[in-house]
This record gives C-alpha cells, structure tokens and sequence, in this order.
C-alpha cells in the first residue's frame, strides 16, 4: 500500500528515497534530514512492512511512504539504503540503472561478485555510489583527521585507537539476529 500525498509545497530539496525505516534510519539518516527546512515533502521512507514505514513517515512528519522501490509515490534524485545487508546489491542496483546516485550503508554488499556488479552499474551509468563508512563523519575522528593533516602534532610515531561500547543496536526487523 502506498500513501500519496498532495504536493502544495514545492521545494528545492532533492527528493530521496530512504529505503529500510530500521534502527540505523530511526536513529540517524531521518533525524539528520529533518533539520532541513522542506524535508516532509522532498523524501519519502519506504519499508516492506507498511505498518513500519508508515510509523516512520507520521513521527518525522513525512507526507509519503510506500513499501516497494518500484512503486515511489515521485521520482527521486537520490536513494539512501538502510536495508538488511543481503538486500544491498539488488536494492542499489534497481536505482542506479535509473542514473539515481545511491547511498549505502556498510557493507556494500554480501560478496565481491555483488560489489563489482553494483560497481559496474553504477559506472556504466555515470553514477555515484558511495557507501557509509559512518564512523569517518563522527566529530572525534574529524577532529583527528584535522590534527594529522595540520601537522599540528608533529611526525607520529604510533597511534593506538581504543573505541567502543557494549553492542546494543536496537535491530527493527531483527535480522542481525538471525
């Protein structure tokens, strides 16, 4: 089932598809994009299961939702997939034969042979794919990357990381579970 909303705001904001309404989007990609003025009507949340993606679309106050990419209430300039890991490829593949740049969460895909066909697709059609290595965007690591290029500490001679917490993400569809 898909909801369409009427259209009596226009807005300059690409329209995205985020596909996968889960944790890593409830949790990150939507609260990133409602501080852009315009959003509720430039992006629509897609999920299989309607009940999910329509929870999502009423608390980030989205006009559009759907349950499959191949029905989108609009066409869109640009796909974020949030989707179990197995559904990467296929999912990216279906935009970027369309010349949609897609954003991917990590991993990019189950196997080298998905990854170079979604290379080769993407390539083919002069089209960006780019996958989320999330933790390179964090203010910490930022930070760090900022006082290695400045030279600001001085020749390094080792740097040793320690960086993280108990595992506790909160999996909607459960499939890191399985």
């Amino acid at each position: 089932m898909s909801h369409v909303a009427s259209h009596s705001t226009r807005t300059t904001l690409p329209r995205i598809a985020v596909v996968g309404c889960g944790a890593a989007a409830t949790e990150f990609c939507f609260p990133a994009l409602v501080q852009y003025p315009g959003f509720r009507h430039s992006v629509v949340a897609v999920d299989k299961n309607d009940s999910q993606a329509q929870a999502v679309a009423t608390q980030f106050g989205l006009e559009n939702h759907c349950t499959d990419i191949q029905r989108l209430p609009f066409a869109v300039d640009a796909a974020i997939v949030m989707t179990p890991h197995h559904l990467h490829a296929e999912q990216s593949i279906h935009f970027l034969r369309r010349s949609v740049p897609v954003f991917v969460e990590k991993p990019l895909g189950m196997s080298a042979d998905e990854v170079t066909r979604m290379v080769d697709v993407a390539e083919s059609n002069a089209t960006t794919l780019m996958v989320n290595n999330c933790r390179r965007l964090f203010p910490a690591y930022r930070r760090v990357q900022e006082l290695l290029q400045s030279g600001e500490l001085g020749a390094i001679q080792k740097i040793t990381i320690s960086d993280g917490s108990p595992f506790d993400w909160n999996s909607v569809s459960g499939f890191y579970l399985r």
